[in-house]
């Protein structure tokens, strides 16, 4: 960088120092996922219309969204039987338990959506809604509703449900530590053929 000006530039706004700040946050944590790390050590050096984006009604925020995205995406890695993404957004000794048993840890996870993006969720959307996240901390539970639509014939709603979710946050990321799946008392399976 030979220009005076763009020197300029990096020397009002600190940010040479910011850069030695972030590098040595970065390689004392070593996060498991560095990029998750930057970013909220970045957003907690914005401001945001004034306020300090390391407030802690910021902070809370910002985790609530990112639980909310959470829930969405595992919704639409269903609907494109992505099952390896979606046994990421699980701890290591997660737990899922739904109408069709309990499965822990990451193998038996990923057996499982397997088994389910073959057969009962073939065909369907899964539309998340009423999205409600508690935080405290690095520990949140979540509560939502699923609407399960067929994709292939009619849009007729097949199914309701609920999802009761415990999340930690690991190196700046949310991830499932138990997601507890209620199907409503109105389902009704098809009849055998």
């Amino acid at each position: 960088m030979d220009d005076p000006a763009q020197k300029q530039y990096l020397i009002d706004h600190d940010i040479p120092e910011l850069l030695n700040d972030l590098v040595q946050q970065l390689v004392t944590a070593q996060p498991a996922h560095p990029v998750a790390f930057l970013r909220d050590f970045l957003s907690q050096k914005l401001p945001v219309s004034g306020q300090d984006m390391a407030s802690p009604e910021l902070a809370t925020l910002m985790d609530k969204m990112a639980i909310e995205e959470l829930v969405k995406q595992y919704a639409l890695n269903t609907d494109s039987k992505n099952c390896e993404s979606s046994v990421e957004m699980f701890t290591d000794d997660g737990v899922l338990c739904s109408p069709a048993g309990t499965d822990q840890g990451k193998a038996q996870l990923l057996e499982h959506l397997r088994r389910v993006s073959k057969t009962v969720a073939l065909g369907k959307r899964h539309i998340m809604t009423n999205i409600v996240p508690v935080v405290q901390g690095t520990y949140a539970t979540c509560t939502s509703y699923m609407l399960v639509v067929d994709a292939m014939n009619r849009p007729d709603v097949i199914l309701t449900a609920s999802y009761q979710d415990i999340l930690v946050k690991l190196d700046g990321a949310w991830k499932f530590k138990e997601r507890m799946m209620s199907i409503d008392p109105s389902f009704k399976p098809p009849a055998p053929e």
